[in-house]
């Protein structure tokens, strides 16, 4: 039986990321989100993501649908089908989960970082002055 608590606040950090890895999925149904960092850390958690697909919502650009999560059209009825197919697939759910830790990962601090080191030093190279 699958079971679902409402916890209100959780006012650790320690205690978010016990809950978060003692989940078997990540929902986050918001059509607007500018990055998704909990969506990250989801995956961080090993948890696959369902997420709305929207033009608004970032989260798409990190959860390819079959492999980390399921992306799926914004609506109560898509994402309780969605749902529904990872929490009675196990062994969907734990190809997922592997497939989650390796895409945050990817999208670590150290890397996004770096990243903006290389941009800054282009830049720097290619100094725009004014006429």
């Amino acid at each position: 039986m699958t079971c679902v608590r409402f916890l209100g606040s959780v006012e650790s950090e320690k205690e978010v990321w016990s809950l978060m890895k003692a989940s078997a999925v990540f929902a986050t149904p918001s059509i607007r989100e500018g990055f998704g960092l909990a969506a990250l850390e989801a995956l961080a958690c090993g948890l696959p993501v369902v997420t709305a697909d929207h033009r608004d919502n970032a989260i798409p650009e990190f959860v390819t649908p079959g492999v980390n999560g399921l992306v799926v059209t914004p609506d109560a009825a898509a994402f309780a089908k969605a749902l529904e197919t990872l929490l009675a697939n196990e062994d969907l759910r734990s190809k997922m989960s592997r497939a989650a830790v390796v895409t945050a990962r990817s999208h670590s601090l150290e890397k996004a970082v770096r990243k903006l080191e290389r941009v800054f030093s282009s830049v720097s190279k290619h100094q725009i002055t004014s006429v």
